[in-house]
């Protein structure tokens, strides 16, 4: 049996593959808590509830956006997920979210994984000028 030979050319693809798989799931999941949650009038949200719905949108849109701009993706949905953890930890006593909310995150770090190993800056936050 051979011994397995880390290739950057292999482990770059397989980074975004499992990225691209994770955010279909979590858009999925995101789709399916908006959908659930009943608002009884969405102009009388309290301010933890809009400031859930707004970081979950922020996340919603890092998930779409990260397909074209792995960057901006990524950051915005590590960005979302640190507001709806920081709004959830100020609102409540203790923050009980679960292990399947880490994917959040870790989908976020893939897709900046993916952007700051490109050869080329074209899709990084950060260009040099």
């Amino acid at each position: 049996m051979k011994p397995l030979k880390f290739s950057r050319k292999a482990f770059i693809p397989t980074v975004r593959y499992l990225a691209h798989l994770f955010s279909i799931l979590l858009i999925f999941v995101v789709i399916l808590l908006a959908l659930g949650e009943t608002f009884p009038n969405s102009f009388n949200l309290t301010s933890r509830e809009f400031l859930l719905t707004t970081s979950l949108f922020v996340i919603l849109a890092g998930l779409f956006s990260a397909w074209k701009w792995e960057g901006i993706g990524g950051a915005l949905i590590i960005v979302g997920f640190l507001v709806f953890i920081i709004i959830n930890a100020i609102f409540s006593d203790y923050l009980k979210l679960g292990i399947f909310f880490l994917l959040f995150p870790l989908t976020g770090l893939l897709y900046l994984v993916c952007c700051f190993s490109e050869s080329k800056p074209k899709h990084r936050i950060l260009k040099k000028f």
